[in-house]
């Protein structure tokens, strides 16, 4: 990307005519802004290298957790078994024997808190098309769900049998997942500057809440995966021209994967203007336009989405039977409620109140607590704004939801349902951050290492959790980490190798007294 800033126009100033111009004081204060980004390529082998870095840490968090123990895993699995036969609102749904009587052992199990009248089939009828096995109608709790994402995992249903399908949706929304991840984190690499440090916010977003729902038979971990590559594609670069697809495919993605979609790519747009400014997004509007097709597929999206939720009703609080944990949940007091949703945001699992080991807590939060605080002190008045207005209506939307479905859900309100909108913080510290300096890469190499470490302390622990076993613990323990760190190495080398044969982006931290020969 050519820039018409000042300080990149003295950079192609021939070294003769320079050596005047860097005795020069220059305020880096007053015009890093404007070249804070660069656009460098990257090859199809670096984004491989990524890619199989995601894939590899999502293979640690799936080989600790078993079959059908995911977060709602078995009702999304329903939905999905009913739309491969064409039942789209149908409260019950057809389901493959083996299914049936893997959610009883799970139901049996972990009977506390479980409506066992709910794990037994409504009506059993023998298969027609296949002699090994029979479906039975099952009622599902995501009858109402937006079918886009059902529709994508339903070849799974047709392609495999019994309990096999249950992997193969798995496999299918970790692979979409693994792309939108790579996705966000290459265009990351290839926008900022080529060191380390860049790296930093998108590596605080990517807690083990995200990790885990990406490998889930449900479309949690897709609609985190997209609104991350969402606020990384809108926070990046002002030539939106390079980004219209990653913003189009994101916010289409957030859209139709939960009914909170709109409502954070709303919120997401907002922070934008209140950190850029009206005119930065009439001008993102006015680059989108520019790439038509995405548009197109990004409006005819929002416009199903929109559709889908005023005629179906999805969140109806008076709708249905109401959460089977509701009255539960009301006998925890609200502040310790305040306090898991903080926890969830790293990450609870397999269920709400299932904690993972407090050291996985204690590595994250003080990794971004050092990394918020040091970024703070180099950030202006509209970036202090935008993080206080975003973690002001991350803590009021919580407060309202409980409040308007108390009766009937309880304390129902996760904190990684508010990990899109949050994921703005970290980013924009990020932004903040564009410092190559000797502090800075020690830094971003410390960070990296504690949240490896994090991340496979928490894949062992989940796995210890659901009995998986000893062997699949260690391994669990020892892939997520090397799958984590494999990620973050590949994309720094890709970009430093491309770096060495591109001009650096100009940093508000370089020295103010010269400019860049």
């Amino acid at each position: 990307m050519t820039s018409s800033c000042l300080p990149c126009r003295l950079a192609s100033v021939p070294k003769r005519t320079s050596s005047k111009i860097e005795r020069r004081v220059v305020q880096p204060q007053t015009i890093a802004r404007e070249c804070v980004t660069i656009s460098r390529s990257v090859s199809p082998r670096a984004f491989a290298s990524v890619l199989a870095g995601v894939l590899l840490l999502q293979l640690g968090w799936a080989i600790a957790l078993p079959m059908l123990r995911g977060a709602d895993e078995i009702e999304h699995v329903k939905k999905a078994s009913g739309i491969s036969t064409g039942e789209f609102l149908s409260a019950a749904v057809p389901v493959e024997g083996d299914i049936v009587e893997v959610q009883r052992d799970v139901c049996l199990l972990l009977h506390d808190g479980f409506d066992l009248a709910a794990c037994e089939p409504v009506e059993a009828s023998p298969s027609e098309e296949s002699e090994h096995s029979s479906t039975e109608l099952m009622n599902t709790t995501a009858a109402l769900s937006n079918p886009v994402w059902y529709v994508v995992v339903a070849p799974a249903s047709w392609l495999l049998d019994g309990a096999a399908t249950v992997w193969g949706i798995r496999a299918i929304g970790a692979v979409i997942c693994a792309l939108l991840i790579t996705w966000a984190v290459i265009l990351n690499s290839t926008i900022r500057a080529p060191h380390r440090s860049s790296q930093c916010g998108v590596m605080l977003c990517l807690t083990p809440a995200v990790i885990y729902a990406s490998t889930v038979a449900a479309p949690n971990g897709v609609h985190m995966a997209s609104a991350l590559l969402l606020w990384v594609a809108l926070l990046t670069t002002d030539d939106h021209r390079h980004n219209a697809w990653a913003i189009c495919v994101a916010g289409a993605t957030m859209s139709v994967t939960h009914t909170l979609g709109l409502f954070w790519l709303t919120c997401a747009v907002a922070s934008l203007a209140l950190l850029r400014g009206r005119r930065h997004v009439l001008s993102l509007g006015r680059n989108l336009v520019k790439s038509p097709a995405a548009l197109a597929i990004l409006v005819a999206t929002i416009l199903f989405a929109l559709s889908w939720i005023a005629a179906v009703r999805p969140n109806d609080p008076t709708r249905g039977g109401g959460d089977p944990l509701a009255e539960s949940t009301k006998d925890i007091p609200a502040i310790a409620h305040g306090v898991v949703w903080i926890i969830q945001l790293v990450g609870t699992m397999p269920y709400r109140f299932n904690f993972l080991w407090f050291i996985v807590y204690g590595l994250w939060f003080v990794v971004f607590a050092v990394f918020l605080a040091r970024s703070l002190q180099r950030a202006e008045g509209r970036e202090r704004l935008t993080m206080a207005a975003v973690t002001t209506v991350g803590v009021i939307i919580p407060i309202a939801v409980t409040i308007l479905t108390y009766e009937v859900h309880g304390y129902a309100w996760q904190g990684r349902y508010e990990l899109p909108l949050l994921f703005a913080v970290p980013l924009i510290a990020a932004s903040v951050r564009q410092t190559p300096g000797p502090r800075d890469f020690k830094w971003a190499a410390a960070q990296e290492v504690a949240t490896g470490l994090a991340m496979g302390l928490g894949a062992t622990c989940l796995a210890v959790a659901t009995d998986s076993g000893p062997a699949l613990a260690v391994c669990a323990g020892i892939l997520a980490p090397l799958g984590w760190w494999m990620m973050w190495e590949s994309s720094h080398a890709s970009t430093m190798s491309d770096a060495r044969r591109r001009p650096a982006a100009w940093s508000r931290d370089q020295d103010s007294s010269t400019v860049p020969p």
